[in-house]
This record gives structure tokens, C-alpha cells and sequence, in this order.
């Protein structure tokens, strides 16, 4: 993938900052991994700066956007979009909790997640499916299904599987049955036929 000229889009250019003034949150609150970075970083390679840099103005220490900053010195930009706030310490520290915690209690549409995965991954030439967040185990496991469909194409005519369209998953959710009522519900659709598995949430 070819390096990005300027990952900075053109709106917001006018926050440019050098990442080397601002300083890592000496406090912060949330810890990155090694799997959290490389996804950090591959999100800043596809896509560039999408999202801006929150720094307290009296200090330079970043209160939103620590992982980003880190991911693009690690890609080798110096440069990222920063807006400066006035926030004391106590401020800024409730600010970057609420930046994390709520996004947190967001939950997943699967029907929409569902739809979105399946659509990227039929596309061709396309880079999309690795920048999402998501590895393979996971996109199984919380869309199963959806990748059955790839490998050799089949020949003009061959029958689509029952419940499948292309690569397309339809699931069936049924809500507020007991640990019992679920139980049965399972051992009959197995029975039946249907491939079935249990969805925590």
C-alpha cells in the first residue's frame, strides 16, 4: 500500500500539529496492547487522519487520540491534527474516560454488522475486511456463515444453499425465552437440520 503524501485531510489542516510537542497521558486510563496498536496503526495507514487529537492546551498532554498519536510515529508521520482545550486536570481526566467509556456501551447491530462484512468481502482487490478491527476467528465466530461461500466459485446453475444469498447470512434472533425454552428451541432446529449456535450478548 503506498504511503500516504498527507494523511491530514484538507479540513483539517489547519489543526496541524507536530506530534512531538504533544505528551503521552502520564495517567491514562485505558492500556493498549500489541493487538490494539497494529489495529490503531492499520487504521491510520488505509484511511489516514480521520479523527482529531485532543490535547489539555496548558501542558500539551493528550486527553483523547494517545493510541492514535503513538500508531502514526510508529508509521513515521510527524504531524497530526490537534485542538487544544482549556480543561483542567480533573476535567480533562473525566473527558477522556467519557471518550472511552461511551463508546463502550454502544452496542453491535448484527443485522447491519452482518450485512456491511458481507458486502466488503466481495469485493475485489480490496484491503477493506483488514482494517476493521476484526480477525478472522472473530468474524466467524460473530458472523457465522457469512465466509462459507468463499473459495472456487460454483459452476452456472449450481443451487444456492437454503437461507444464503451469495455470501449473504440471514439469522434468525428470538428474544425472551428462558435457559430451558433456548435449550429445547436448539436441540429442535438441530434436528431439523439447522445449523445453530449460541450467540452471547
Amino acid at each position: 500500500m503506498p504511503k500516504r503524501k498527507n494523511p491530514i485531510p484538507v479540513a483539517l489542516r489547519s489543526l496541524t500539529t507536530k506530534l512531538d510537542e504533544l505528551q503521552p497521558d502520564p495517567h491514562n486510563t485505558r492500556k493498549h496492547d500489541a493487538r490494539n496498536m497494529e489495529a490503531v496503526r492499520r487504521s491510520l495507514d488505509r484511511f489516514g487522519w480521520r479523527t482529531i487529537v485532543v490535547a489539555r492546551k496548558s501542558d500539551k498532554v493528550i486527553l483523547a487520540g494517545n493510541a492514535r498519536v503513538a500508531a502514526a510515529k510508529e508509521l513515521g508521520w510527524t504531524d497530526g491534527p490537534v485542538v487544544f482545550v482549556n480543561d483542567d486536570k480533573s476535567t480533562g481526566t473525566a473527558y477522556a474516560i467519557a471518550d472511552n467509556r461511551t463508546a463502550e456501551l454502544a452496542e453491535w447491530d448484527i443485522a447491519n454488522l452482518t450485512e456491511a462484512i458481507a458486502e466488503m468481502s466481495v469485493l475485489e482487490d480490496s484491503d477493506l475486511l483488514d482494517v476493521v478491527g476484526f480477525d478472522d476467528a472473530e468474524l466467524e465466530a460473530l458472523l457465522p456463515g457469512v465466509f462459507e461461500n468463499e473459495g472456487e466459485p460454483g459452476e452456472a446453475g449450481d443451487p444456492v444453499e437454503s437461507g444464503t444469498l451469495g455470501t449473504t447470512q440471514y439469522m434468525l434472533v428470538v428474544e425472551e425465552l428462558s435457559e430451558k425454552q433456548q435449550g429445547d428451541l436448539m436441540e429442535r432446529l438441530q434436528k431439523e437440520g439447522f445449523k445453530c449456535r449460541v450467540l452471547m450478548s
